[in-house]
């Protein structure tokens, strides 16, 4: 028994070390990084235009996230303020490529929702387009448009302008976000 633990031990050391190694071969994939070209700033695909960047799922609580933030998943929060330093309007400042849940946030800007919505007393300065459903709870406020894909609930949340049924590309293609010589990480 011993001797298997010790050879599951180099075998986690071993995967350890290629996992680092893989890890600095690896590079996002932005626009305009191997080419001569200067990354565009206001490219919303743009992972460099962002104060948070992941690929996976995100839980954030009590946050003030002053510039744009962008979840390849699913993204939980509560009290979560989003671009506080930035102007609101059409401007794309949160993107979720899963589900996004969150209570009691705030965000200048529009967002872009690859999944469903689910916002509980929602203050958005600017719009929303989820490709799932979007679940308003509580009472609040949206300046701007609202646009759902499967099914649209808003039992006390004020909607400034139009409510519509549809999809909406997201601004940032998570799966080809990060690759490794030139073949995206998870493949």
């Amino acid at each position: 028994m011993t001797d298997h633990r010790s050879h599951n031990n180099k075998d986690i050391t071993l995967h350890s070390r290629q996992l680092l190694i893989t890890a600095l071969t690896c590079t996002l994939a932005i626009p305009g990084i191997a080419g001569a070209a200067t990354p565009n700033s206001s490219d919303p695909s743009n992972p460099f235009t962002y104060n948070v960047f992941t690929i996976g799922d995100d839980t954030q609580s009590n946050v003030d996230d002053q510039g744009k933030v962008a979840v390849g998943g699913n993204l939980t929060s509560s009290g979560l303020s989003v671009a506080t330093s930035r102007s609101g309007g059409s401007a794309t400042n949160l993107v979720v490529g899963g589900n996004y849940t969150n209570q009691y946030n705030t965000l200048n800007g529009s967002a872009a929702v690859g999944g469903n919505a689910n916002w509980n007393g929602a203050t958005i300065n600017g719009n929303l387009s989820a490709n799932g459903s979007v679940n308003f709870s509580g009472y609040g406020q949206v300046t701007g448009n609202v646009s759902y894909g499967t099914s649209y609930t808003n039992p006390t949340t004020t909607v400034q302008g139009s409510v519509s049924h549809g999809t909406t590309a997201l601004p940032i293609n998570f799966s080809s976000a990060i690759t490794c010589r030139d073949k995206a990480l998870w493949e």
